[in-house]
């Protein structure tokens, strides 16, 4: 019944944007750590400057609805539904997708250095997205919705904050 799956989807959504958090806190500290290692400044990266400058403009509407609903929303179809099932082993598709996941967002950097420290959060919440999607029995729809979450409490604290 819908009852039934608003009773588990709730917790579910709750409990992804926990491990969003967590994944935030783990990537924070490994990129500190990269940063360190390679001596470069740790930075925002060039994703998150675009985002950031799309915002301060007069398509400020058109990036939060990218932002908040097409991108999450194509990444999850294709970064979970997709190479999950075109890998079959899971712990091969967490980890490529994972990986592909952080390259995308990593287009524009301008070293290799600059694209590990400034990729690993992207890495890791590609994992989350993964994990979250195994933990929930292939559900596509609990990552995407836990995506669109993260990206949207993003956009508003840019916008508050920035």
């Amino acid at each position: 019944t819908t009852k039934a799956m608003k009773k588990s989807i709730l917790p579910a959504i709750g409990i992804g944007y926990l491990y969003i958090i967590f994944g935030n806190i783990v990537s924070n500290f490994l990129a500190q750590i990269l940063s360190g290692a390679f001596d470069i400044p740790q930075g925002e990266a060039i994703n998150q400057q675009v985002i950031i400058a799309a915002l301060r403009s007069d398509g400020v509407i058109l990036m939060m609805i990218a932002a908040v609903l097409i991108g999450p929303i194509v990444e999850e179809l294709i970064f979970r539904k997709a190479i999950f099932g075109l890998i079959t082993k899971d712990s091969v598709a967490l980890i490529v997708s994972s990986a592909i996941f952080g390259a995308i967002h990593l287009i524009g950097e301008t070293s290799i250095e600059s694209a590990i420290v400034n990729g690993i959060p992207y890495f890791i919440m590609g994992f989350v997205f993964g994990y979250i999607y195994l933990k929930n029995d292939r559900n596509i729809w609990i990552p995407i919705i836990v995506h669109v979450l993260s990206n949207l409490i993003s956009i508003i604290g840019i916008l508050i904050f920035y």
